[in-house]
């Protein structure tokens, strides 16, 4: 079965059979073939969120995000339980929101910590393109958790041959991580 194509025209009664192999899947040994079980598993929950919590596979992608040795599954990971968070969070009140919203910021503290070096030194040894592409992944966490990059604002700060869109994002982010500590450091 080709795990890569799961969710195109899957009907309800295939659903049951998809569970099996993306739970190897999950637990396999190669990298590649986690990434790709990931993948599917993510498919299947937009088609069918039940089976996936049945199956236990929110636990097991939060485990490839805490251990995975594979920094690409790690991130996949981490993207795919944003997007899980901020559509089940739609229908919370605002009280329970920003609960949610400061639960989830200190569960995925670890990961934050973990992926946020790798970002940070690819930000700054690849072209413009790649580093605007990282930029906007980095812009994303900094505004999820600002205070774990307070320390790393050097890495924010503009030089002059950059483009404007890359120093635009980046005075964004520079002015997401001041605080009472480095705003002096910044500002000179």
């Amino acid at each position: 079965m080709d795990l890569f194509r799961v969710g195109v025209g899957v009907g309800a009664n295939l659903v049951e059979y998809l569970v099996g192999p993306l739970g190897l899947g999950l637990k396999d040994n190669n990298g590649y073939v986690r990434m790709v079980a990931a993948i599917g598993a993510f498919k299947l929950y937009h088609i069918s969120a039940a089976t996936c919590v049945d199956a236990d596979f929110p636990s097991m992608l939060k485990s490839l995000m805490l251990h995975d040795s594979i920094l690409q599954i790690v991130y996949l990971a981490l993207q795919e339980i944003w997007s899980l968070e901020a559509s089940s969070s739609r229908r919370l009140p605002r009280r329970e929101k920003r609960c949610l919203a400061s639960r989830n910021i200190l569960s995925l503290e670890p990961v934050y910590e973990r992926i946020k070096a790798p970002l940070l030194t690819l930000v700054s040894s690849g072209s413009q393109e790649q580093s605007y592409a990282l930029l906007n992944h980095l812009h994303l966490l900094v505004m999820r958790a600002s205070m774990l990059f307070s320390s790393d604002y050097k890495h924010f700060y503009c030089q002059y041959n950059e483009p404007s869109y890359v120093k635009k994002l980046k005075l964004d982010m520079l002015t997401a991580v001041a605080n009472e500590n480095n705003t002096y450091e910044i500002g000179q």
